[in-house]
């Protein structure tokens, strides 16, 4: 038996991690709208705003989805099924304010923080305001 699932689509895999969020507390929003972009996942833990872009393989692409978001959420992260960590990953993931999860359905921590996710230095208040009222949430922080 495989030590995890392999996902066909993202939206399987955005799918189970909101299942995994939902079974322990952490509300969850999936395709959130944010300006001209959407957000594959949104969670809410506590009280910070963490946006999440989902990939199967192009963790390139996810990145740049996840800076676009640092508009308007506190952290921002891409999150891959398992794989091996390159040096070119080490290096990039170290240089951005955005971190890097690995979503293990099947572990008994189903997230792992590989990289963690820095505060972000873009925020603009009004960005996290509307997120926030997209969202139905309460506060600013």
């Amino acid at each position: 038996m495989p030590t995890h699932i392999n996902f066909n689509t993202e939206d399987e895999m955005i799918e189970a991690a909101s299942d995994v969020f939902s079974a322990m507390g952490i509300p969850c929003y999936v395709a959130v709208p944010c300006f001209s972009r959407c957000i594959d996942m949104v969670a809410l833990i506590k009280n910070n705003i963490v946006a999440i872009e989902f990939k199967l393989h192009d963790w390139r692409r996810g990145l740049a989805q996840a800076e676009h978001h640092l508009i308007a959420v506190d952290n921002s992260f891409v999150c891959l099924p398992p794989r091996q960590v390159t040096e070119l990953m080490r290096k990039t993931f170290e240089q951005s304010e955005v971190g890097l999860l690995m979503f293990d359905i099947n572990a008994s921590e189903p997230f792992q923080q590989v990289f963690p996710a820095k505060n972000s230095s873009r925020k603009w208040s009004i960005g996290e305001k509307w997120l926030r009222e997209t969202l139905g949430i309460e506060g600013q922080r």
